[in-house]
């Protein structure tokens, strides 16, 4: 076998980018977003059905716009799946996403990011994420969640990734157990 060639990059690299290695820079800096926790089986089944009630709404647009002439009714359900199609989306990447810059709370309205520096990490029996100026904004790390509707050990690890995020880039913690 012949060693891999460096200045080959695989096909699909621009995706997924591969960090060069180097002696003299051991330590990376992370500036994709890392999700804290994995999607659950709820949030995928939710997902998955407004999907299917998209193409089905999309279908019966398709089929009304070529069987007769449009109405109001095929505007409004043409609008139905267009607003579908955007909460779709937002809430396939919906959730808390951390990086060595800070962290991002997306939902489905509205992404946020806070600068490590100025966040506060609390944890109660949610994770929340405090600014400097008072303002508290709740992320999706919560012991019942459509991700694990159960809690247990998916919701544990996801805390103590957070922790271990806040305590790497010096974010202040309140947090009585640790």
């Amino acid at each position: 076998m012949t060693p891999p060639d460096p200045d080959r990059a695989p096909l699909f690299s621009f995706i997924w980018p591969i960090r060069p290695r180097s002696v003299s820079s051991p330590v990376t800096h992370e500036t994709r977003f890392v999700r804290l926790g994995r999607r659950g089986a709820l949030r995928l089944v939710t997902l998955t059905a407004l999907a299917m009630l998209i193409v089905i709404g999309a279908g019966s647009v398709i089929l009304a716009g070529v069987t007769s002439h449009i109405s109001l009714w095929t505007i409004a359900i043409a609008a139905g799946v267009a607003t579908s199609c955007v909460v779709l989306g937002r809430g396939a990447i919906a959730g808390t996403y951390v990086n060595d810059e800070g962290i991002a709370v997306r939902t489905i309205t509205r992404s946020r990011f806070i600068p490590w520096a100025q966040a506060q990490v609390e944890t109660v029996d949610q994770v929340i994420v405090v600014r400097e100026n008072g303002r508290s904004h709740l992320t999706h790390v919560r012991r019942w969640s459509p991700d694990w509707p159960l809690g247990g050990e998916p919701y544990n690890i996801a805390v103590l990734g957070m922790r271990s995020w806040a305590r790497a880039h010096h974010a202040w913690m309140t947090d009585p157990t640790s």
